[in-house]
């Protein structure tokens, strides 16, 4: 170490000492309004944040109340819970799903022909009395979206059922399966996962109003009717007496119409 570099550092020592011992001296001397300055500045701008904080939380929660149909008198009486399930309610109610889990689609396929269209309720009793390994996982997840109903969505779990429930496939892993004569073969490790969407229960139908129903979603899965053009005349292609069309159809007993329906006359 150089003199030079000595003498600064004993320099550097002897201007602390004598400062601290300046302190000690006139201990009424120290100087505290700058620091009291500081500290009244930054309270003000805390409150400032925190009022800020609040004019917006109010006009959240103005916006939700004015959506919902309410008044804005009743703000002061409703919790910050409230009004986030009332932000909440207006978004549709989405899909839930197990996520993947080691399980074959066509073992978890069977759970979900069982719970499609029973009520949420009954769907997870009859999960929880499986003796099927993914119905616990199932189970789960039943219990997990009637909590999402009641608390983020504002609606009653005994009202809804489980109106679609299908099966995916997950991630198949690859593992090694060894066989005799030094050769091997490859296993997979299936993954599978469920998914439900929930939806309200329709009122008491009656007979005629289920009768109704049922033709109406017959009639649009075999498509019984067929749209025709009034301005042509129905025709048809092959006569229903021969597997030849018309035109090979050339005698005179099949092509005049005075002889139709001769035998009936």
């Amino acid at each position: 170490m150089t003199a030079f570099a000595v003498a600064f550092r004993r320099g550097s020592r002897l201007a602390t000492h004598l400062r601290k011992s300046a302190c000690r001296a006139i201990p009424s001397q120290r100087v505290t309004r700058p620091v009291q300055v500081r500290l009244a500045t930054s309270d003000a701008n805390e409150a400032k944040a925190s009022s800020t904080v609040s004019s917006l939380f109010a006009s959240v929660q103005k916006e939700a109340l004015e959506k919902a149909g309410t008044s804005t008198d009743s703000t002061k009486d409703i919790a910050p819970k409230s009004v986030g399930r009332l932000l909440t309610k207006g978004k549709g109610i989405p899909t839930f799903s197990t996520g993947d889990f080691r399980v074959s689609p066509r073992k978890l396929v069977h759970l979900a022909r069982l719970i499609r269209g029973m009520p949420l309720e009954e769907a997870e009793v009859q999960m929880q009395m499986s003796k099927k390994r993914p119905a616990d996982r199932v189970r789960a997840m039943l219990h997990r979206t009637a909590a999402s109903l009641k608390h983020n969505y504002a609606e009653d779990p005994k009202t809804f059922v489980v109106q679609q429930a299908w099966v995916g496939k997950g991630v198949y892993l690859k593992r090694l399966k060894i066989h005799g004569r030094a050769r091997f073969g490859i296993m997979h490790r299936p993954a599978a996962h469920l998914k439900i969407v929930v939806a309200k229960k329709k009122l008491d139908q009656t007979k005629e109003e289920k009768e109704f129903d049922r033709l109406v979603r017959m009639f649009r899965k075999h498509s019984l009717y067929v749209t025709m053009r009034n301005d042509r005349p129905v025709r048809s292609l092959h006569p229903p007496w021969s597997s030849k069309p018309w035109k090979y159809v050339t005698s005179k007993k099949w092509m005049s119409p005075d002889n139709a329906l001769a035998k009936y006359r």
